[in-house]
Parts: structure tokens; C-alpha cells; sequence
């Protein structure tokens, strides 16, 4: 399995404000603010880019994720990200390790059976999941694992 570090995620309680500290202190480049919602998770965030690195500012508006921030507080980060040549694989890799996978709701999901490696190759669900994870994360990698 080959992964490579990609990004953190990091909660904070008021995105503009976040953004425009990162953009003053540090010359950051930030991305639009893009939504994400699906099952009581919502979120705001923005990609922050400083030279080659970049982490993501996330600010909940409702789910799990402000549950935490609410507990631990605003610069908590909640998640270390990877990119991978194959995602499935890695996946795969790591159940067969011990890992438990949580979705966004940190709930794990139904098992699902090792990857066929002559169907990963033609899937066009693995294949459109990879572009929106490159488009997400501004280009790199064949898949992220968070």
C-alpha cells in the first residue's frame, strides 16, 4: 500500500474569519467556500493552500462535527488525509490491518467484499469518485483516504 500525506482538516467556528487570518498572516490562497451536507452532517469549508501545502478549514453548522468542535473547541483537527494510487486498494489494505472505516456521521459502514481487480479498472463509480476527489483537493492523487 502506498500512501502519501495529503492534508488535515481543521474545525473552526467562523470560516470568513479564518480564511482572511490564514490570507493576512501566512499569504495563503483559499478556495471558494464550498457545503457539504448529507445525514445531519453540514458543513462549510475552504481549501487553504500556503506554497505546496494545504489543509482544509471546516466550520459545522450542524452533525457530529459540531458536537466535537462544541467539546473540544475551535483548531481541533479531526482528521489526517492520504492520497493513494488506488484507493480500494488501500481501503481493502487497511480493513485487513484492523482499521474500522466511519463515514462522515462516524458510523462504520457495511462491509463490503475485497475489491475485484479487473472490475476496479472498469469502475466507472470508483473513477467519478476520484475526480471529485481531485477536484475537491485542487488536483493530485488517484483517491484520498481521511
Amino acid at each position: 500500500m502506498h500512501l502519501k500525506f495529503s492534508h488535515i482538516d481543521v474545525l473552526v467556528s467562523n470560516l470568513e474569519e479564518a480564511c482572511a487570518y490564514y490570507q493576512r498572516v501566512l499569504n495563503a490562497q483559499v478556495s471558494k467556500t464550498l457545503v457539504w451536507q448529507r445525514d445531519g452532517l453540514h458543513v462549510r469549508y475552504a481549501i487553504v493552500r500556503i506554497a505546496q501545502e494545504r489543509f482544509m478549514l471546516v466550520q459545522p453548522i450542524s452533525g457530529n462535527l459540531m458536537e466535537l468542535m462544541d467539546a473540544q473547541g475551535p483548531g481541533t483537527i479531526y482528521r489526517h488525509c492520504y492520497s493513494t494510487p488506488d484507493i480500494e486498494v488501500a481501503y481493502d489494505e487497511l480493513l485487513a490491518r484492523g482499521v474500522l472505516p466511519e463515514d462522515e456521521n462516524g458510523k462504520t459502514p457495511r462491509p463490503r467484499p475485497p475489491a475485484d481487480p479487473q472490475r476496479r479498472q472498469n469502475s466507472l463509480a470508483a473513477q467519478a469518485v476520484r475526480e471529485l476527489l481531485d477536484r475537491a483537493a485542487g488536483g493530485g492523487g488517484a483517491g484520498t483516504l481521511c
